[in-house]
């Protein structure tokens, strides 16, 4: 009898922020076999709301993981209509705030003129993981092997990073491909948490390991405040966090959802 695989989910804001000021988001949904994380950029218009839309259009997408760019570039009206649902979701956000931030928005706007975001995402169809990676969100998958695979190859994090924006100006490129599903683990991370695997890894330790043994978003939270404290073998970096976690037992069994994910306002959505 095939084996159950595991995902976990976790986000988290800098430290002393609330839920409003979380620019990380993620997307699940086990019966599609979509999984992906955003990161919407802190120097741009609406960030947040960015990274939720695009983590709802590639939830929504049919095609696999692979095509969802070119989905995107290539459908008649597709960029339009997310333009256009864009501009609403702010606009209703902008008539939520209190006025100092309200007028913080404004400014951000008049400033930036678009929102941005990165992302990472996967959808898993028989033996393989399709996989579309824009900007500095990562695809980590370790094998039980031993072997570590990044995309993209990042040698370094910074503040700066190629996005995916809503005016679709930029020429950002995105990294798609096809992988074997294999035992082992693959992890969806946004900027600073993948700096920390990176660091980890560097040093020969399993940060996979690690993060699939955290049980629910309280622990995650702990393991977060104890990772920025310097209180492990590397920093982490206080910025928003956000991972969403695969553990691969048998790669025909079945993905079920395990512990209590955090399903407030801070993710774009949680899909059984």
């Amino acid at each position: 009898m095939p084996l159950k695989n595991t995902v976990r989910t976790f986000i988290l804001p800098s430290e002393g922020m609330g839920p409003r000021q979380c620019s990380d988001r993620f997307a699940v949904s086990l019966t599609k076999g979509r999984y992906c994380v955003a990161d919407g950029v802190s120097n741009s218009y609406c960030g947040s709301i960015m990274a939720g839309l695009m983590c709802l259009d590639f939830l929504s997408e049919k095609a696999p993981a692979s095509s969802w760019r070119e989905g995107l570039e290539t459908e008649p009206g597709r960029k339009e209509v997310l333009s256009a649902l864009f501009e609403e979701a702010c606009s209703e956000t902008e008539a939520l705030l209190p006025p100092s931030e309200r007028e913080w928005l404004r400014r951000m706007k008049k400033r930036f003129g678009h929102g941005a975001t990165t992302l990472a995402g996967i959808s898993l169809e028989g033996p393989l993981v399709h996989y579309s990676v824009s900007g500095d969100s990562c695809l980590w998958v370790r094998k039980t092997s031993g072997e570590t695979l990044c995309i993209p190859m990042v040698e370094s994090f910074s503040d700066r990073t190629e996005a995916l924006t809503s005016d679709w100006a930029s020429e950002v490129g995105t990294l798609s491909g096809t992988l074997p599903l294999e035992k082992g683990y693959i992890v969806l991370a946004t900027d600073a948490l993948s700096a920390w695997i990176k660091g980890m890894t560097d040093l020969g330790e399993d940060p996979f390991g690690v993060l699939s043994s955290i049980p629910d978003q309280e622990s995650f939270a702990s393991f977060v405040k104890d990772q920025r404290d310097g209180l492990g073998k590397v920093t982490l970096h206080d910025d928003d966090v956000c991972a969403v976690i695969l553990e691969v037992e048998d790669p025909e069994g079945e993905f079920v959802l395990e512990g209590e994910p955090f399903t407030g306002r801070l993710d774009a959505l949680l899909e059984e």
